[in-house]
């Protein structure tokens, strides 16, 4: 199990830089955590910037080194982060809330979703060296305590706003840093297909029809999530039967 060592900077740039210093290296069997009250130009997907109001949100970047990944399988670590962070927040919040577990859900890649709003992002870097994965950097921007958002972001969410309360984020860091480490001692120990399996049974909108742009091609289509490989590859069954897969950036949700 990797052993986790934490450390809290008031305010930085981005959490992400911060974390490649190497003042943050963790051990061999180590994961370093760096959390922050605030960051100037957080980072989310697509370049795109993430919100967040000082001190209210869980702000977080995971370094450690899964040389034992192989370069092929990285997905996996996304997964194992992105499973891991939907297993805190819905055990800390749905048995004492009486929040709907099945409200919560990971859109791909790794959005954490609550109904059809964006509670959570990850974003992962990869270091590669040879075949194997040399170092990952996994950011987290969870929206925990914030009830205004003043960004263009079309549909933020916080847990306080879904559950009427304001939470602890020290605790929810410590249960989403436990889970991160058992599903990536999972990896390590070749389990990837349960959780893999995990992951895909925690998909939005993973029934019916839905609409999507098919950005190489430049249209707009309508088909239903047939399955994500492996290898991160998201296929889709367009309405007369055909499957059509897709890289991050290659399609999206419309």
């Amino acid at each position: 199990m990797l052993a986790p060592e934490f450390f809290h900077l008031p305010s930085v740039i981005s959490l992400m830089d911060a974390a490649q210093s190497a003042a943050y290296a963790p051990a061999p069997e180590g994961i370093s955590v760096l959390t922050a009250d605030f960051q100037a130009s957080g980072r989310g997907q697509r370049g795109t910037h993430w919100e967040s109001e000082a001190c209210s949100n869980l702000l977080m970047a995971l370094r450690f080194a899964p040389v034992w990944c192989d370069a092929a399988e990285q997905f996996a670590l996304s997964e194992a982060v992105a499973v891991a962070v939907h297993e805190a927040v819905t055990q800390s919040v749905c048995d004492a809330d009486a929040v709907c577990a099945e409200d919560f859900s990971l859109k791909w890649p790794n959005d954490l979703y609550w109904r059809d709003k964006k509670l959570g992002g990850l974003l992962l870097q990869h270091r590669l060296s040879g075949r194997q994965v040399e170092r990952t950097i996994a950011g987290l921007g969870l929206n925990v305590n914030q009830t205004v958002f003043r960004s263009d972001a079309p549909n933020p969410v916080s847990l306080s706003t879904i559950t009427g309360h304001s939470l602890c984020l020290s605790s929810l860091k410590h249960a989403i840093v436990r889970r991160v480490c058992a599903r990536l001692q999972a990896v390590a120990d070749g389990d990837s297909a349960a959780l893999h399996a995990d992951y895909c049974a925690r998909l939005y909108r993973r029934e019916g029809l839905h609409r999507f742009r098919d950005v190489a091609r430049g249209v707009d289509i309508t088909a239903a999530l047939h399955e994500v490989l492996p290898t991160g590859r998201l296929v889709l069954a367009l309405t007369d039967g055909t499957l059509r897969s897709y890289y991050f950036k290659e399609v999206v949700w419309l």
